[in-house]
């Protein structure tokens, strides 16, 4: 829905503003749309950080090593002559914001993520 098709319901639905223009109205509902969508487009790039986590989609991010499945996880241990190579782990429990910043995707939920409401938009990772 577009605003000029909500501004009846608001109007409907909350009486209190009456004294407000419908211009006014028009450019909150306006915003209020801007940041669904910005909700909705962070559930995307969280999916597709899921995705590079979990497949080998040779995607990777900055600021990293790039294991196998193309995320950039922090080298832990390196030995040269054996060409070995540990990373540390990345599981979303108990790794905060460093899960979602290991690929380009998660980095930009986390900046989406910031623009939606606590209560209307989270995001749990079993």
């Amino acid at each position: 829905m577009i605003a000029a098709e909500l501004l009846p319901i608001f109007r409907d639905q909350f009486p209190e503003f009456d004294g407000e223009t419908d211009e006014k109205i028009l450019r909150i509902l306006n915003n209020a749309i801007l940041i669904h969508a910005l909700c909705e487009m962070a559930t995307v790039h969280l999916a597709a950080h899921l995705l590079t986590i979990n497949n080998d989609s040779g995607v990777g991010g900055s600021g990293g090593s790039v294991d196998g499945g193309g995320a950039a996880r922090e080298v832990v241990s390196e030995t040269a002559k054996s060409i070995s190579t540990s990373f540390n782990s990345m599981t979303a429990a108990g790794s905060g914001d460093s899960f979602y910043a290991s690929t380009p995707y998660g980095r930009t939920y986390l900046e989406l993520r910031k623009n939606c409401s606590p209560r209307r938009f989270s995001v749990r990772v079993a």
